[in-house]
């Protein structure tokens, strides 16, 4: 379930007493894969591209193109060839949307599917043809050589397989086990499993275990048309894989309550596999995509550049220092860490609370209640260790702040009441030039933590005891 985004602190005014650009050493470099569910741009989503092409995916856009690479499965061959197969369903699509699907950000379609050769060999040549002109990667068809890719420094391989076409699992066992140690992340594309079902198919499952174990670090599912859970494997020598049975529908004319709803899986990798992962939600209701939001972790959480992920490596915490308050002036302390928040000398991130003067926030929104049932006004402030100069502190804060950890550049948190000091709920903020900018909450209880998740040389907030 969903949580939307409340600012933690809700137009606070900010004092901005100084500031500087954070500068900190790069270890690695990961990057980030988005995987989409079955793309369908034949049959009635045809007059809407051609009608409105920059609209058929211009609310997901940023999501694709803010990754290193981005995968669909595209279920209508792009060819001018009429229709071969014995399928009723004609989903040929024109090629020259092939231009649309790029200028949106995938990279990468898989064409091993029940519907790639709707026109015969012929229409997938073509479409082969078409998306390679385009810059977009086929892969799984006209055969099963595996996509070998270099990002960043990374090679990520791709290969994909229709499993309810008679296939040879022997051989796919082979390609797999050759293209794993050639690669850094293997991602293996299955296309198949009972339509319909918002549960696993038994028969996939198992299957994807068997993928795992050969070798696979992302199961990339489709064709069921509906969304399945996303789990993960745990594997004792060779890191966690994630596996998605199915991600649903990314544009389709089926619009019903279930196909009607796709998922992004958005994995974080490096040169050891996956550190991290999350799911977006889509909609296609009108036949364009609608990006919904991110699903916040249910377990512990880990937050890069102030979006929350669930790491998919141990979380090796490391404790941090606490505040020295001799000579603080400014209220009542609550807690304290200290780090380098803004990547220049050390610095105390101190929450207080304090009686309240005059506040123009405070003063315009009077119907807020902003301070506790001693009439005490809570606070976040970040101080430099030698001397207690502020460098930066909101004006107020509607939930207090029980407890944080000072990470590189940023801060983990949780939240009390203004009643009640016990945790509620729990966040970070992130610095940026102009201040802290907070993440949103994630609710009941939790821990807060810095943590070097992903091995780039700067630590995270993470949230623990979740």
């Amino acid at each position: 379930m969903r949580s939307h985004a409340i600012p933690t602190f809700f137009l606070a005014l900010v004092i901005l007493v100084g500031a500087s650009a954070m500068a900190f050493a790069q270890n690695s470099t990961p990057i980030t894969l988005t995987f989409a569910g079955d793309l369908m741009l034949g049959r009635t989503v045809a007059p809407v591209a051609a009608a409105d092409p920059d609209g058929l995916f211009r609310d997901v856009r940023h999501v694709l193109r803010a990754s290193e690479l981005s995968f669909a499965n595209l279920e209508s061959p792009l060819t001018t060839r009429a229709h071969l197969s014995a399928n009723p369903d004609v989903l040929i699509a024109d090629p020259a949307i092939a231009s649309v699907v790029a200028d949106a950000g995938l990279d990468v379609l898989s064409l091993a599917n029940n519907h790639a050769d709707d026109a015969g060999q012929g229409g997938i040549e073509d479409t082969v043809a078409v998306l390679q002109s385009a810059g977009i990667h086929a892969v799984g068809a006209p055969d099963t050589t595996p996509l070998l890719v270099e990002v960043g420094g990374i090679r990520v391989a791709a290969v994909a397989f229709d499993v309810e076409e008679p296939w040879d699992e022997h051989e796919a066992q082979r390609i797999i086990a050759k293209a794993a140690p050639a690669s850094d992340l293997l991602v293996v594309s299955v296309h198949g499993g009972v339509s319909m079902l918002p549960e696993p198919d038994p028969r996939i499952e198992r299957l994807s275990e068997r993928l795992v174990s050969w070798g696979a670090d992302v199961v990339w599912g489709h064709g069921p048309h509906v969304v399945q859970p996303v789990t993960t494997v745990e594997r004792p020598r060779s890191g966690t894989a994630v596996v998605a049975t199915s991600l649903g529908n990314f544009l389709f004319d089926q619009r019903g309550p279930l196909t009607g709803q796709g998922a992004l899986l958005q994995v974080r990798v490096d040169r050891h596999g996956v550190i991290g992962y999350r799911i977006g939600r889509t909609t296609h209701h009108d036949l364009r995509v609608h990006f919904t939001g991110w699903d916040l972790p249910v377990g512990v959480a880990v937050a890069w550049d102030g979006e929350w992920w669930t790491p998919t490596r141990p979380v090796p915490t490391r404790p941090t220092r606490s505040g020295l308050f001799e000579g603080f002036a400014w209220g009542e302390v609550i807690v304290a860490g200290q780090g380098r928040i803004t990547g220049d000398d050390q610095q105390i991130v101190v929450s207080f609370r304090k009686a309240p003067g005059p506040h123009p926030v405070r003063d315009g929104m009077p119907d807020v209640r902003w301070t506790d049932s001693e009439g005490r006004s809570h606070h976040l402030g970040i101080y430099r260790a030698a001397d207690l100069t502020p460098v930066w502190v909101a004006g107020t804060v509607p939930a207090p702040i029980m407890g944080l950890a000072v990470c590189d550049g940023s801060v983990a948190l949780a939240y009390g009441t203004l009643d009640h000091p016990a945790v509620v709920s729990a966040g970070a903020a992130v610095w940026r030039p102009v201040g802290l900018d907070p993440a949103t909450s994630l609710p009941g209880p939790g821990t807060p933590g810095c943590a070097d998740v992903d091995g780039d040389g700067r630590t995270e907030p993470v949230i623990l005891d979740r």
